[in-house]
């Protein structure tokens, strides 16, 4: 056989174990079955795709395996912490060995501390660089490695509309918001001409004139993301009630 064949013969076989291992869903940040995190989940599954769930509340995981389950879908769900790297490379890797390959993987929004700069804590820094920031990384370092394989796949953040139009009183918040809006345009321009589609949401949770965001409309929006073809990515998408 000579050398052509060999590599022809390869590059066969590589296919057709890549038509075996079926796409899906990894949505990070269920920690509220309500959330928009939830959401894009239950609107992954109703679109076909297989979908595992990872969150610090067994409750909320629970109960959107059960709503995607009812309405036929298929979720499995891991109690996991975002700042985990262990954790999150064995989820990673249990994805890999149950034939599935990541085509979208959400990173949720997380981040609760309201405090004036003054009054903001070391810990307090921390606890929202590592939350948002820092996880950001973890997750995204992993997905990209499997999405390379395969040259295609989405990773989204969700992000905060304070990263680029700080408030007073979340300090701690928008900085991290902000490490974390870098770090994914940073991985938009090395990976989009991989294939990989990175994009980051601002997300404006302010209730404005009686209107607030509506999590299933959200999670159309990212979707929507999800399905652009790769001519026309969009890397950065602010939505406001």
């Amino acid at each position: 056989m000579n050398w052509n064949c060999v590599h022809l013969k390869k590059d066969f076989e590589v296919n057709m174990i890549r038509k075996k291992i079926k796409p899906c869903a990894v949505v990070f940040g269920i920690d509220d079955s309500k959330n928009i995190a939830a959401a894009i989940a239950i609107l992954s599954a109703q679109n076909g795709l297989h979908v595992y769930l990872a969150g610090e509340n067994q409750s909320a995981l629970n109960e959107v395996t059960s709503i995607i389950q009812h309405m036929g879908g298929s979720a499995s769900s891991k109690i996991l912490i975002n700042i985990d790297s262990t954790a999150i490379n064995l989820f990673f890797e249990h994805i890999e060995h149950a034939g599935y390959r990541p085509a979208f993987v959400v990173h949720g929004n997380q981040g609760t501390v309201n405090q004036s700069a003054l009054n903001t804590s070391v810990s307090e820094i921390e606890y929202e660089w590592y939350r948002q920031c820092f996880s950001g990384f973890l997750i995204g370092q992993m997905a990209i490695q499997q999405m390379l394989t395969f040259k295609q796949g989405t990773l989204l953040f969700l992000g905060h509309l304070t990263s680029t139009n700080p408030v007073k009183g979340k300090a701690a918040f928008a900085a991290a918001g902000a490490g974390l809006r870098s770090f994914a345009q940073s991985m938009a321009r090395e990976f989009g001409p991989k294939g990989i589609h990175v994009t980051h949401v601002l997300l404006d949770d302010t209730e404005i004139s009686g209107r607030e965001l509506n999590a299933r409309a959200v999670a159309d929006t990212c979707w929507q993301l999800y399905c652009q073809h790769k001519t026309a990515w969009t890397h950065e998408l602010d939505i406001r009630p």
